[in-house]
Parts: structure tokens; C-alpha cells; sequence
């Protein structure tokens, strides 16, 4: 467990739902059973078991329900490996400028 993380975990029994919403950047991480999770906004249902971490965003509604006694907690999200300049810069100005370019001589 990274420094930041809470330790207190979510005790659920089966057939049992609650409902989340999300203030800020998580990572909901099984630790026991089978839990379905649904989302705002998306068709597809998600199954978690042990070890399964799903990232939730803030605004995000969740729907958490237990399959089976199942034990859960929110994690603080992952910090990125340090990426390449490259992958910091926005990809549409250079993607903008190709577009123009290629669109210039159709409007002459």
C-alpha cells in the first residue's frame, strides 16, 4: 500500500448494493468475493474479483453490488510512470495543422 491509501475496507454481503459518488480520482480494488459495478454513462457491466481494480472518476455514480460476501476499498489512482516529452503534449495542435494543411488547397 502506497503512502496516502486508506486501509478500511467495505464488508458487503451477497445480494447486497450501494451506491457511490465519486468526489475525486479512485481506484475501487477488490479484496474478496465477486462484486458487479456499474457506472454513469456506460452500457457494460464490469465483474470484479480478488485482485481486480476498476478506476472511477470524479462525478461518476457507481453502483456496487456483491455476487458474494465480498470485501472492497477505494484507492487513491496510480501515478503514471514519468512519460516521454512527447506523450505530455496534446496531440491535436499537430494534428490540427496537418488537417489545415491537406484542406488548404481545396479552398483555393
Amino acid at each position: 500500500m502506497s503512502p496516502g491509501e486508506s486501509a478500511s475496507s467495505v464488508q458487503m454481503f451477497p445480494g447486497e448494493l450501494r451506491v457511490l459518488r465519486i468526489g475525486r480520482p479512485l481506484r475501487l480494488s477488490v479484496l474478496q468475493g465477486r462484486l458487479w459495478i456499474t457506472r454513469t454513462g456506460e452500457l457494460d457491466d464490469h465483474f470484479l474479483g480478488p485482485g481486480d481494480e476498476i478506476a472511477v472518476a470524479p462525478g461518476d455514480r457507481v453502483w456496487v453490488g456483491a455476487e458474494s460476501a465480498a470485501c472492497w476499498r477505494l484507492l487513491a489512482p496510480l501515478r503514471p510512470a514519468a512519460a516521454s516529452h512527447a506523450a505530455r503534449r496534446p496531440w491535436w495542435p499537430g494534428w490540427w495543422r496537418r488537417r489545415i494543411a491537406t484542406a488548404a488547397p481545396l479552398l483555393r
